[in-house]
């Protein structure tokens, strides 16, 4: 049998509507030497008829009871084969020559980690690209600012040697790709860019990215959790300036979010987190002689919020339907 260059691993719940667009992006790669793991995490919808359509031999459908995209995740990475592994949400699509770019710069620089730009798509005409602005080969652990990457695990692959122990938190629900990101830093040594825009991922007001009430504690949760990871690697002083940083920038992002009122309860636990949590962050900023080193309107959020968090909330409001209103790019 060929050998499998890529196992590329998609989480499916009720995707009718999308499944067959990400399907033919996915199995249309000009890398031939892939398979597609499917896994139906309990779909109501005609998610799963619609896999069992198609015929390719590189499609694996797996079932199972609903567990959430962590659980999921954690199934396809059980049973994948290949020499790197990559993600795709069953409602993004990804450019025809995303792997074989991703796979073709990983040989070339031996990497166990490769990037390329992400596509975020609000609507036809309306989108943005995300780089993550490097260039070249890193090093792992000579290089603070990788720390700075975003954990998103679809405009990656990874080597699957390295991941070989590493599993997505299951009881984390918000957070979990910057967690399990974080920890195959810490198992890697070489990670590269891929200066293609090749991942587009549909920003959806229904969807999981505008979170419920009960999400906004397990990114806390997770963030406590890399802090973890980078003491038992011996690297907090290391990272620790821009692991604070990063860190109080969520919890801004976090108070940027609606918090439903009629959920007093969950509300007051948010509030008395955020609290603490951002009481003691400032406190180790200060300790450690560091600056937040925000952009003007960050700026401006961040003072209105210590202000008062019921203004703030009206403000950021006004400039999310504003936000919304306006195309971003028009092309």
């Amino acid at each position: 049998m060929e050998r499998i260059k890529i196992s590329i691993i998609m989480p499916i719940y009720n995707l009718e509507n999308y499944l067959e667009k990400c399907l033919e992006s996915v199995l249309n790669q000009t890398l031939k030497e892939i398979e597609v793991i499917c896994i139906d995490d309990g779909s109501t919808d005609n998610s799963l008829k619609i896999l069992r359509k198609y015929k390719d031999e590189r499609i694996k459908i797996f079932t199972k009871e609903n567990g959430g995209v962590s659980s999921a995740r954690n199934y396809g990475l059980k049973v994948a084969r290949g020499e790197y592994i990559g993600f795709v949400d069953g409602d993004d699509f990804i450019e025809v020559d995303m792997y074989q770019k991703l796979y073709r710069n990983a040989i070339t620089n031996k990497s166990d980690i490769v990037i390329c730009n992400i596509k975020y798509i609000f609507s036809e005409n309306n989108y943005k690209i995300f780089s993550e602005n490097f260039l070249g080969v890193k090093k792992i652990k000579t290089n603070k600012e990788l720390f700075n990457i975003k954990g998103y695990v679809w405009n990656k692959i990874f080597k699957k040697q390295i991941i070989n122990e590493i599993k997505f938190d299951e009881n984390i629900k918000w957070g979990e790709d910057q967690l399990f990101f974080t920890e195959t830093l810490f198992k890697s040594d070489i990670i590269t860019f891929e200066n293609s825009i090749s991942y587009n991922y549909y920003q959806r007001q229904n969807s999981s990215t505008f979170v419920s009430n009960e999400k906004i504690l397990d990114l806390i949760k997770s963030y406590k959790k890399i802090k973890d990871i980078l003491l038992e690697n011996k690297s907090y002083d290391i990272f620790k300036e821009i692991y604070l940083r990063n860190f109080l920038k969520i919890l801004l992002f976090i108070n940027s979010r609606n918090i439903k009122i009629n959920e007093k309860k969950i509300q007051n636990e948010i509030q008395r987190v955020l609290s603490l949590e951002k009481k003691y962050i400032l406190m180790e900023m200060k300790k450690n002689n560091i600056t937040l080193k925000l952009n003007l309107k960050d700026f401006f959020k961040w003072k209105i919020l210590l202000y008062n968090f019921d203004i703030f909330l009206k403000f950021i409001n006004k400039l999310k339907n504003r936000w919304y209103s306006v195309k971003m790019i028009n092309r």
